[in-house]
This record gives structure tokens, sequence and C-alpha cells, in this order.
């Protein structure tokens, strides 16, 4: 169950990924084979020169087309309709992806039969894989007998996620904590099958083997020996809030206590990762600033010719250990955006953003000149989003644990980025923070592998794959 972003999950999208590259390469190479892949092509005979170019070439373009439509984010379970759905468009878009580029490298890549043969083979291989995945995580994840121990909000928020996330799990009842005052949430449609005084004889009787507490009130009322008794016979026992980081990549705010930070585990750090951190950072900046200076010298001229004022705008944000810094940008609003009111959030239609500002921030595009902040050692390409200096000392006040965001460098994207998308309300910004709390708990250069890999697709496709998203100016 607890598969959201640990690296154990990781590391299966990463082994699927390389098994069906794997799968695929073989399958183009067995159709450049067939007798009937070549006839009326290429002379008998006659195969091509360079079968490794041209697999490699069409390896890429599906594996980027499986990518881009979250096959490999291995989250919910999907169903059958779905996944042959995403498959389809994936394959499709592959298809029509290299068909385009035999006319941009004509005699490159194959063509006539060999081409329908090769996706025909890819197809069918692709979709074995995904069965086959299907059935060995039927069978090595049998079905979990959960027990809920609470009837509050937080036990609804707990079912509503296992529903939500499609498990293999059943939610055999509830059981009131002894005592609790929060009042039980109807509409569930769990029973509620006893006390807490009475856990161990309801978990029996129900063949539980997970039991997640979920009690508003847990000082003096947690049934402690049934839960020892229940531990020592190889039930599992989980908090609710360690359950919920674990379903939905965050970590709640809500009726969260001091103690969860001792007891979770994970907020790790080690000097080693540190370091690498650092030497990423250099040389991906570095990459990142060379490959993208001409659309950068592209999007100034789109800048300067769009609106007066100047083409980077430079604003103070709050960065590691509360020290600030000058962040830039690319433009996006017209020059005196702020003159009426000083800092505040935009909104999805605001009229203050330019034209060449609303592509710009569709695409994340004026984050570009934040390669500089990068290599200066302001920033890390990973990380929490900085916040302005105003904007930290009200959300400070206001939202627990904020200030923990700037105990790492801030980042050009993040876990809360690629999840929720922009804020525009305290509320909003609760939420990244929940975000940002489950990656400060996960560190690790595999989590910020995959922030960067889907921020790539956020910007192909133009979109965040969060909650609807605001923008702060």
């Amino acid at each position: 169950m607890s598969r959201v972003l640990t690296p154990s999950f990781s590391q299966r999208a990463l082994l699927l990924a390389l098994v069906e590259s794997a799968v695929i390469a073989l399958s183009l190479f067995a159709s450049f084979r067939l007798p009937v892949s070549h006839a009326g092509s290429r002379a008998a005979g006659s195969l091509p020169q360079s079968l490794a170019s041209e697999a490699l070439v069409a390896l890429a373009v599906f594996q980027l087309c499986l990518f881009c439509t979250t096959l490999y984010d291995l989250g919910p379970r999907r169903s059958g309709k779905d996944l042959a759905v995403r498959l389809c468009a994936a394959l499709g878009s592959g298809w029509l992806l290299l068909w385009l580029a035999r006319f941009v490298l004509p005699g490159f890549l194959i063509g006539g039969a060999a081409f329908a043969v090769a996706i025909a083979l890819t197809a069918v291989s692709v979709l074995a894989v995904r069965l086959g995945v299907g059935v060995v995580g039927r069978l090595s994840s049998p079905s979990q007998r959960v027990l809920i121990v609470g009837s509050g909000s937080l036990a609804f928020a707990v079912e509503q996620e296992l529903r939500r996330d499609h498990l293999c799990a059943d939610i055999v009842g509830v059981v009131k904590g002894v005592p609790e005052t929060a009042p039980l949430v109807e509409g569930d449609g769990k029973p509620v099958l006893g006390m807490g005084s009475d856990l161990l004889p309801i978990a029996e009787r129900s063949r539980a083997n997970r039991v997640i507490l979920a009690m508003e009130e847990q000082r003096g009322t947690w049934p402690a020996h049934s839960l020892l008794r229940l531990r020592l016979r190889g039930v599992r026992v989980e908090d609710a809030h360690t359950a919920l980081a674990a379903l939905t990549g965050r970590v709640w705010l809500e009726g969260l206590r001091p103690s969860w930070f001792l007891s979770c585990g994970g907020f790790r750090r080690s000097a080693t990762r540190a370091v690498l951190k650092r030497a990423a950072d250099l040389i991906l900046g570095v990459a990142g600033l060379v490959m993208a200076s001409p659309l950068m010298l592209v999007i100034g001229i789109a800048i300067k010719l769009g609106s007066p004022g100047p083409v980077l705008y430079r604003q103070r944000r709050v960065g590691l250990q509360g020290r600030c810094f000058e962040m830039l940008k690319f433009r996006s609003m017209d020059q005196n955006a702020e003159l009426d009111g000083g800092p505040r959030w935009a909104s999805p239609d605001d009229p203050r953003v330019t034209s060449a500002g609303k592509y710009l921030r569709r695409f994340h595009l004026d984050e570009l000149p934040q390669f500089i902040n990068v290599l200066r050692g302001d920033m890390s390409l990973v990380g929490p989003r900085p916040e302005r200096p105003a904007m930290v000392e009200r959300l400070s006040r206001t939202i627990p644990y904020y200030d923990e965001r700037h105990t790492v460098r801030p980042g050009i994207t993040g876990w809360a980025q690629v999840n929720y998308g922009y804020g525009g309300s305290v509320e909003d910004a609760l939420r990244k923070v929940e975000f940002d709390l489950f990656y400060l708990k996960n560190l690790s250069l595999l989590l910020d592998v995959r922030i960067l890999l889907r921020t790539v697709r956020i910007v192909l496709l133009g979109k965040s794959e969060g909650l609807p998203k605001d923008r702060a100016s």
C-alpha cells in the first residue's frame, strides 16, 4: 500500500522501462529480419545498413510517448480500458512521429511493410508486457484486509484515499477510539464494529492483516496492549498520517503532531548526497543553459517587441536558511504590474500578463534564466519553490512547519510543482507545503530524477499534472 514515491516504487518504474525498452528493441529488429518486412521496400536480401541507429531512434520515440501518456506512473492501478486507451495513444503518437520522421530523414528510417510490421510487433509486445506486469502484481500483492481505528474525519480521509487508489485493499470496518471525542463521520458505508477496547477480538474475527490508527485524539486512548499483540502476530500497524503520506505523496498537516516527525522515519541528510546533488546541478545547469540559449534569444526578442520594459525580471526570494537572493525570470507581466498594491498572487486570466507571457507561463519558459541562479548556488534544479519575503513572513505565521522548506536549496522545479501546480491562496500554499514536507522526508537523487522527468513532460504538454493552477507574480 505504501508505494507512492518510495525508492522501491521508482525502481519498479525504472525496471519496467528497461524491460519494455528491451522488448521494443527486439520487436524492431525482428520486424527488420522478417522477409515480408522488406519485400517491396528494399531489394531482396538488402537489409538496412544501420539497424542499430534506426532501432535507437524508434525506441526513443516510443519511450517518449509512453512517458508522456503517464504509463510509467505506477500509482493507482489502472482499469483495463484506461490502460488500453493510453497504450493506443502512446503507440499511435509514436507511429505518427516516426511516419513524419521519414520525410525529415528519407532513407534512414524503415518504410513500407517493414514500418507496419514494426508498429504491429511493438504494440503486441508492449501490451503483453503490461498484461504480464498486471498479473504478477495481482499475484504478488494479495488483497489486504484493512481495519481503521477511528471514526472521525481523519479515518474518513484514509478510507477515501484507499478507495481512490484502486488498491487490493478490503476495508473490513471501523473501530471507534476509546474514548474518541470526534463525531462519527456518516456516509462512508463501513460498519462501526466496536470500540478500541475490543480491538483484538474484532481484528481476529474480521481477519484483518493491516490496522491503520486514525484517532482524532490519541493521548491516553491507544489500545496499546491490543496493538502490541496484533503487531507480534504479524499484523501491520500503521499511523494514519504515514499511510496518507504514502497514498497521496504529501504530509497531511491536519491533526499532525510534532511527535510524528520523530517516529515516521525519513528526513535523512547525507553529505555525500549533498555533494552529488550540487555536482549534478552544475553539470545540468551548464548543459541546460547552453542548450536553451537559442530559445532564450528568441524569447528575449519576443518580450522586447511585445511590451516595453526589460527582458529579465529580478525578484527577491527567500532561499537556503532564510537568506534572500535575486531570482531571475523572463518578464511575463507588464513593467509596472505591482505599482497598485505590491506583491500579490496572480489569477489564471490576470490582465497584467503580456501576450508573450501567456505562452511563457504555460510552458514554464519564463523560468529558463534560473539556470544562472543554479550555477551561482542560489538555487538547485529540484527543491521547494522560493517565495517572496513578504509572502514568507505571512505564510510562516499561518502554516505550521512552513520554514522547514528553507532547510534545502529552493528549486526551479519541485515535488509540489509537478503535483499541485501554482497557488493563488493561503490554502493552496498549505497544500504545497504538504508536498514539500513529503519531498524533505524522502530526499533522494532518484526522487530528483523523477521530478525532472515529470517536469519535462509538463513542459512538453504545456500543462501541469496537478490541481488547478494560479501563479504568484
